[in-house]
C-alpha cells in the first residue's frame, strides 16, 4: 500500500512485501510438503561440494533483485511450467573416479566419499555419474566435470535448485532457506524455483525473481496492487484491507480496486457500502447492519463503521474479547454456600484456573483492572470494558449504577453502541440494532452461565444509560 502518491502514481514501499520474517515453525503444516532420506540409509552425502562448471553455480538466487511478475485475468498467474531434472544429463561419462590405488571390488558401487566429497558409482558398471541421477526415488545431481555431489543453490539449465546441505538431495515444495520461504516445484518431483504467481491449496502465492515469498505487506505486479498475509503469505481476496487508518478493498483478483473511471465507484463489504476513489481508498457512505447477533459479523461491523467514535469501538471490542475468552471468565460462584464449587457453572472443557479453587472471595478475586481478569460479574464486565477504554466508572455494582451521576438516562431510541442498561441486579452493554430493529447485548449472564452476545429486549424495568463524556 502505498506511503506516497507522486504525479498520480502510487509507489511502493517496500519491493519485497516487507513484514517481519516468519520463523520456520510458523508455517502452515499443509505447506510443508520437504521429504527425502540420507541416500544409503543413516548415513549420507557430505555437503562440501564444488562446482566448476559455467551451467552451474552455488552462489544463490541474489536478494537484490526485482521480479517481472506473470497475471492473466481473472486470477493471477497460473502454473509455473515444470521442466524435468533428466534433460540436462552428463550421465555415465566412461573413466573410474579419481581415487589412488585400485578400488576394492565390493567397495565399488554406490555412493562413495573422498575427503569431504561424495561421487555415485553406477551400480550396473561402477561408472562415475555426472549430472542429475535419480536414486531411491530422490534426485541428486554430480557436477557434470568432477562427478562431485552439490549441495544448496545450484542453477544448471538455466533453472534454480535447492539441494539439501546436509544430504545433497534436491528439495521440493515449501522450504524455508535463508531467513525466506521457497517454492520449489513438486509436479513429478521437478524441484526447480518458482517465481510469479503460484496457486497452492486453494491460495495464491507471489514469489519475486529471487525466489522469496511475499507476505505481511503489499507489492505491486503489472501497476496493480495486492496484499499479502503475514506470516503465511496467502493473497487476500474480496475484502476490506485496513492501512494506517484507511480502508482499502480488493477485488476477487486479489488487485486492490482503484477509481479510473471520474465517476461513483462503489464496493461493499459485511454491509458496509464504500466510496471508491483515485488512489484506492475506501469512505464508507452506508452502513447496514448484521440481521442478527452474530458476534463475528458485529465486529467486523463495528470495525468498518466509520459513524462509531474510537472510544465506544474500544469498548464493545473489550466486551466481545472477554465474552470469548471462556473459562477464565466463567462464573464460578455457588450462590447458595458462597464458595467456588468444583467445577466451572456451565461444564465447559476448559481447564479451571488454580486460583479459583477455595472459598469464593469476590474482596480477593474481583478486579475489573487486569488485562485477564480472575472474576467478572455483570457489573465489573461493563467498568472493566470501559476502563480498557481509559473511563473509571465509580459505581461498584449495579445498586451503584443506577446511582451514578457520570452516568445518563436516555431513551431507548437514543441508545449507541457501547451505552448500557441496568436495573437492581443486572446491567449489560448494547451492541447495536440488527438490520431488522432488534436490539442486541453483550452480557455476563449474572453469575449463572458465560458471557454472552444475543438479541432481545430488556424488560421495562431496565433503564438505558450513556456516560456523560462519550459522544
Amino acid at each position: 500500500m502505498p506511503d506516497s502518491i507522486q504525479n498520480g502514481t502510487i509507489l511502493q514501499p517496500n519491493p519485497h512485501a516487507g513484514g517481519r520474517v516468519p520463523p520456520p515453525i510458523i508455517m502452515p503444516a499443509e505447506l510443508q510438503d520437504i521429504g527425502g532420506n540420507a541416500p544409503g540409509g543413516n548415513q549420507g552425502p557430505g555437503q562440501n561440494s564444488l562446482l566448476i562448471d559455467d551451467d552451474v553455480s552455488l552462489s544463490g538466487p541474489s536478494t537484490g533483485l526485482n521480479g517481472t511478475p506473470q497475471t492473466s485475468p481473472p486470477y493471477p498467474g497460473g502454473d509455473v511450467q515444470p521442466t524435468a531434472p533428466g534433460t540436462d544429463f552428463i550421465n555415465t561419462v566412461p573413466g573410474m573416479m579419481p581415487y589412488p590405488g585400485q578400488i576394492p571390488p565390493n567397495n565399488r558401487f554406490g555412493w562413495r566419499q573422498q575427503g569431504n566429497d561424495w561421487y555415485y558409482l553406477d551400480p550396473d558398471n561402477g561408472t562415475m555419474v555426472k549430472g542429475w541421477k535419480e536414486i531411491g526415488n530422490l534426485w541428486y545431481y554430480l557436477d557434470p566435470v568432477t562427478g562431485i555431489m552439490a549441495t544448496g543453490w545450484i542453477k544448471t539449465g538455466g533453472l534454480w535448485y535447492y539441494l539439501d546441505p546436509q544430504d545433497g538431495h534436491m528439495l521440493t515444495g515449501w522450504n524455508y532457506i535463508g531467513g525466506e520461504w521457497f517454492y520449489l516445484e513438486t509436479d513429478n518431483r521437478n524441484g526447480q524455483m518458482v517465481t510469479g504467481w503460484k496457486l497452492h491449496k486453494g491460495n495464491w502465492y507471489f514469489l519475486f525473481e529471487n525466489g522469496a515469498m511475499a507476505h505481511g505487506g503489499w507489492v505491486k505486479v503489472d501497476e496493480k496492487w495486492y496484499c499479502f498475509r503475514d506470516p503465511d503469505g496467502g493473497m487476500e481476496a474480496s475484502k476490506i484491507i485496513p492501512y494506517k487508518g484507511k480502508n482499502y478493498y480488493v477485488g476477487e483478483d486479489g488487485a486492490m480496486v482503484v477509481n479510473t473511471t471520474g465517476s461513483q465507484l462503489t464496493v461493499a463489504y459485511h454491509g458496509v457500502t464504500y466510496e471508491v476513489d483515485e488512489d484506492g481508498v475506501c469512505t464508507a457512505v452506508h452502513t447496514a447492519a448484521p440481521p442478527n447477533a452474530d458476534i463475528n459479523l458485529w465486529r467486523e461491523y463495528i470495525l468498518n463503521n466509520g459513524n462509531i467514535s474510537n472510544v465506544r469501538k474500544e469498548i464493545i471490542l473489550e466486551a466481545f474479547e472477554t465474552i470469548e475468552q471462556g473459562c477464565v471468565y466463567h462464573q464460578l460462584r455457588n450462590t447458595e454456600k458462597k464458595e467456588t464449587p468444583n467445577k466451572c457453572l456451565t461444564n465447559c472443557d476448559g481447564e479451571r484456573n488454580a486460583a479459583q479453587v477455595g472459598n469464593y472471595n469476590f474482596g480477593s478475586m474481583g478486579s475489573y483492572k487486569a488485562e485477564d481478569p480472575l472474576y467478572l460479574d455483570c457489573s465489573y464486565f461493563v467498568k472493566h470494558c470501559y476502563w480498557k477504554a481509559g473511563i473509571d466508572i465509580k459505581a461498584s455494582n449495579t445498586d451503584g449504577l443506577m446511582k451514578e451521576r457520570d452516568l445518563s438516562e436516555i431513551e431507548k431510541e437514543e441508545l449507541k453502541t457501547a451505552d448500557i442498561a441496568v436495573r437492581y441486579g443486572h446491567t449489560m452493554i448494547f451492541v447495536g440494532f440488527t438490520s431488522g430493529g432488534e436490539m442486541v447485548w453483550a452480557e455476563m449472564a449474572n453469575h449463572k452461565e458465560d458471557g454472552k452476545v444475543s438479541s432481545y429486549t430488556p424488560t421495562n424495568n431496565f433503564k438505558y444509560k450513556k456516560y456523560r463524556s462519550l459522544d
